[in-house]
C-alpha cells in the first residue's frame, strides 16, 4: 500500500506542476470527470516449452480520469482502471501426489483470472474543438503503472477430467518494477466524443491499446507452474465527460 501511496502522489504532484505550468503562461486549466467502462479484448504471447492452445477468455475494465484542459486542443488525462483479464491454456501441474514428464503432451488444463489496478497518464489531443463541433475525434499516447492484486486458476486433469486445483495462484512480472507485482505498460488510443456543448458534457467510445514491458510471470499454487505469458490487449470503452 505504501507504493501505491507514493504513486498516487506522484501523480498528484504531475498534476500539479501541469497547472503550474499552465498558470506561468497564461492559461487556465479546466478539470473535467470522465467515467467508463467496457470489454477487454487481451493477446497473450506464446511460452512454447510450458503452454500450448493460449486462448484469451472474456475480460473488462471499469475506468475514471481527470481530464485536464491546458489548451484549445490537448489535454492530460490522469487516472484510475479496475481491469479484469482471463486465459486459458494447456500445460503442466505439479504439486504433492501429481507427477508428470515434459514430454509435450501439456496434460492439465488451467483457467487463469487476474485483476489489476492501474494508474494510467496520458495526453488527449483533440482534432477540432468541442465549443464548436458536435462531435470531437480524438487519439491520446501515454504510459501506465499496473499493480497486480489478485489472480485466480482451476486446473483440470485432460486425462480424468477431475480438477486437481482451484483458489488463488502466485502470479507477478518477470521484470517487475519495486516489487513483483508492480509493472509499466504503454498506452495509445483513439476516440469519437458526442459534445454536448448547452450542458457541458459530452459521451464517447474509445478503443485503447496497452502493451505491458514485462512478461506475466504464472508460478502457480506452491511454485507448481512456471509459465511467462506477454500480455497486451484493446478495451472498447463508453463512458460519460461531465
Amino acid at each position: 500500500m505504501v507504493t501505491i501511496k507514493k504513486i498516487v502522489i506522484l501523480l498528484v504532484a504531475t498534476v500539479l506542476a501541469g497547472n503550474c505550468f499552465a498558470q506561468g503562461f497564461y492559461f487556465q486549466p479546466v478539470f473535467k470527470n470522465r467515467i467508463s467502462g467496457g470489454a477487454i479484448f487481451s493477446f497473450f504471447g506464446k511460452d512454447p516449452h510450458v503452454a500450448k492452445n493460449i486462448k484469451p477468455l472474456f475480460g473488462f475494465s471499469v475506468n475514471y480520469n481527470c481530464e485536464i484542459e491546458l489548451v484549445d486542443n490537448t489535454s492530460i488525462l490522469a487516472g484510475l482502471t479496475y481491469s479484469n483479464q482471463a486465459v486459458q491454456f494447456n500445460g503442466y501441474y505439479v504439486a504433492p501426489g501429481y507427477t508428470y514428464l515434459f514430454d509435450e503432451t501439456f496434460p492439465y488444463t488451467h483457467r487463469l483470472r487476474f485483476q489489476s489496478i492501474q494508474l494510467p497518464l496520458a495526453v488527449k489531443f483533440n482534432l477540432n474543438l468541442e465549443e464548436d463541433n458536435a462531435y470531437t475525434p480524438y487519439f491520446m499516447l501515454g504510459l501506465g503503472v499496473t499493480y497486480l492484486y489478485s489472480a485466480k486458476v482451476t486446473v483440470v486433469s485432460d486425462s480424468t477430467d477431475n480438477r486437481v486445483y482451484r483458489g488463488i495462484t502466485d502470479m507477478g512480472f518477470e521484470n517487475h518494477l519495486i516489487h513483483k507485482k508492480i509493472n509499466t505498460f504503454a498506452q495509445g488510443g483513439i476516440g469519437l466524443q458526442k459534445n454536448m456543448r448547452k450542458k457541458e458534457r459530452a459521451l464517447f467510445l474509445e478503443f485503447i491499446y496497452k502493451m505491458d514491458f514485462s512478461r506475466l510471470s504464472y508460478t502457480g499454487f506452491e511454485n507448481s507452474n512456471n509459465v511467462h505469458l506477454r500480455n497486451s490487449s484493446v478495451s472498447v470503452n463508453v463512458g460519460i465527460k461531465f
